[in-house]
């Protein structure tokens, strides 16, 4: 079990690196790599890390957080929690296929299509998918990647941040309250927060990507998770 604890904590300060420098990242790496490891690590207790992670992120960079697009995804992540909770029980593998699919049309939409134009409505879209993502499989990151990939990247770091803790809690409580997960799960989570808190601490040695190496990233971290989700379950 320690030797387990010790190698989840090894994946989580990667993840954790790679969230607080660019934005996204950490269940891109986590969840897959957790699930060959110790699959009851995943969603609750990976959510409990995420949602400390995120809350240092905010702290850090909170003068640039995006009010205005944060308030127009709020409601979507609820929409979404909402949708995953009623047809997670049901079709849980159908939903990742799906949301795979959208995120790899996305991704390359946004290399070879035109620049969408991030308002209220699709930010709304965007964080109905980040919801009902994080529910069924942990991952928030890559709808909200694609929507800031344009932004600067403290802004997206910030944003993607602020909107994570408050979608990690969420997830977190719905889960509980359909009876997919019990408190034990969110004591498991607090195992993890050594390896969160020195790959966040990591970041203020090691430089953090220019706008362009940022956006490039945020890309492959969507792109990557979409295969994710249609390979490990």
């Amino acid at each position: 079990m320690l030797g387990s604890l010790l190698v989840a904590n090894l994946i989580v300060t990667a993840a954790a690196f790679l969230q607080a420098s660019v934005g996204v990242g950490f269940a891109m790496i986590a969840v897959p790599l957790l699930l060959l490891l110790e699959p009851q690590l995943v969603p609750v207790p990976i959510l409990t890390a995420m949602t400390v992670l995120a809350a240092a992120m905010l702290l850090r960079e909170r003068s640039a957080f995006d009010r205005d697009g944060a308030l127009a995804l709020i409601p979507g992540l609820m929409a979404g929690i909402i949708l995953a909770t009623v047809i997670l029980p049901l079709l849980p593998v159908t939903m990742d296929v799906v949301f795979g699919a959208l995120i790899i049309a996305a991704v390359i939409w946004s290399v070879w299509g035109p620049v969408i134009d991030m308002n209220r409505k699709t930010f709304f879209i965007a964080g109905t998918v980040a919801g009902a993502m994080g529910t069924v499989s942990g991952m928030h990151g890559p709808a909200l990647a694609i929507a800031y990939q344009r932004y600067s990247p403290a802004q997206a770091r910030a944003t993607i941040a602020g909107i994570f803790v408050i979608a990690s809690t969420l997830s977190v409580a719905a889960l509980l309250v359909i009876g997919a997960s019990g408190g034990g799960d969110l004591v498991a989570g607090i195992w993890l927060l050594p390896g969160t808190l020195i790959g966040f601490g990591a970041t203020f040695i090691i430089p953090r990507p220019t706008p362009k190496l940022a956006r490039f990233a945020m890309l492959a971290v969507a792109f990557v998770s979409a295969l994710a989700l249609l390979t490990y379950r």
